[in-house]
């Protein structure tokens, strides 16, 4: 079936998931960000309107959130494009922060040839994921790609 093809709701459906999934990461960050100003489980309970087991099963779960870096809408490449398939940053800020993200070294072998099997966080390997993932389109990875290339080519 061509992308043309999908139903108008299973594209709002896909779209909706990806709002959820980034939703609740920004829950579970702003729980976090109030139990680092200081406030007690009781406080945060009941400012959100929760009960307070809640919060804190939720900032046990939310412990080992990543905050988002400062300048970006997402903590890494991945999550800037997850925040783009759902409609919640458009395509220009996502093409400059795309660009502007000093991405992580991928991992080789020792030859130096091959890259690892495993994707490393923060590299190149988000955005192979969210195209095969289908939060970005091959024509928007390149764009990125030949973006990134001209910041880091010596002139």
């Amino acid at each position: 079936m061509a992308i043309t093809e999908v139903p108008v709701a299973a594209r709002e459906a896909r779209k909706a998931r990806y709002r959820r999934e980034v939703a609740d990461l920004d829950y579970r960050r702003n729980m976090v960000r109030l139990k680092a100003d200081g406030l007690t489980q009781n406080a945060i309970a009941a400012m959100v309107g929760v009960a307070q087991p809640t919060v804190q099963k939720l900032l046990a779960r939310a412990s080992t959130v990543t905050m988002p870096t400062e300048g970006f809408s997402g903590a890494d490449p991945y999550e800037i494009c997850e925040r783009y398939a759902a409609d919640l940053i458009d395509r220009e800020q996502l093409v400059d922060e795309l660009t502007r993200w000093e991405y992580a070294a991928v991992g080789c072998t020792a030859d130096g040839l091959d890259d690892l099997v495993m994707d490393v966080p923060g590299s190149v390997d988000d955005l192979d994921r969210a195209l095969r993932r289908g939060l970005i389109d091959d024509e928007l990875y390149d764009e990125i790609a030949d973006r990134i290339e001209a910041r880091t080519s010596p002139a």
